[in-house]
């Protein structure tokens, strides 16, 4: 991290930078985000994929968000330290791996780190690398997703307020979905397909992550040479009006 910005007298601005990994825990990571946006402000609260726009210098925005952080909000989920690098290995481990830096960086200056782990239990100290270990004996939060997730969140919001983020005293309301939808099990599945002729379910392991299956819906369709035939002298003709 080389960005530097001043610092003015008296104390900083609390402001929360929130770390993830896309490929980890980037849906919790937003809810984190939005709930954080509902009780302090928009001001006071930086997650790269929602402040980095088109053109952005992304790199110097990050190094300056991190530069003014007071609280730096670790969202670690299941994949967080097996993602691996394009080179291979983990890329935890790799030292410009920019979770690890942004980390590394936020203990070496004595930021407040305040973990929280998507349903997991908190990390070892020999599961990280050397400049991370201090990582694993910060007190965090294990947040899960069920009934208590909103209270969970509320929970995370009281221990920042003990790190002078006052909540807003505007209660500002941001949109949220009218419903909430839970997977199907494999014989609602089933029971639901019943009804629908030829379709069947289709299960496969995601690229990299051999503990991870991707179910489908699968159906086959064929078409008679002649139907095929006719969608393309129609495209041609449709072709043809718009030349002309």
């Amino acid at each position: 991290m080389t960005a530097k910005i001043e610092h003015i007298d008296g104390p900083p601005t609390p402001y929360i930078f929130i770390s993830y990994r896309r490929d980890d825990a980037l849906s919790a990571a937003r809810r984190i985000m939005q709930f954080l946006h509902e009780q302090y402000g928009l001001a006071h609260v930086f997650m790269d994929i929602a402040e980095n726009r088109d053109g952005d210098e992304w790199k110097r925005n990050i190094e300056i968000a991190l530069n003014r952080a007071t609280v730096l909000v670790p969202v670690i989920g299941r994949d967080w330290l097996t993602v691996e690098a394009a080179s291979g290995g983990r890329r935890i481990d790799q030292p410009r791996d920019w979770v690890r830096k942004e980390v590394a960086f936020a203990l070496k200056q004595e930021i407040c780190v305040i973990p929280v782990f998507i349903g997991i239990s908190p990390l070892k100290p020999d599961e990280l690398p050397n400049t991370l270990r201090p990582l694993a004996g910060l007190h965090g939060r294990v947040i899960r997703y069920d009934n208590e997730f909103e209270a969970q969140l509320r929970q995370l919001g009281d221990s920042l307020q003990k790190h002078g983020f006052p909540p807003l005293k505007e209660n500002v309301k941001f949109p949220r979905a009218m419903i909430s939808l839970k997977p199907l099990t494999s014989r609602e599945t089933q029971a639901a397909l019943a009804g629908l002729d030829g379709w069947r379910t289709v299960s496969t392991q995601l690229p990299g992550k051999e503990h991870v299956i991707r179910n489908e819906l699968y159906k086959r369709f064929e078409f008679a040479r002649e139907t095929l035939n006719k969608a393309a002298s129609c495209n041609a003709i449709r072709t043809m009006r718009i030349l002309s």
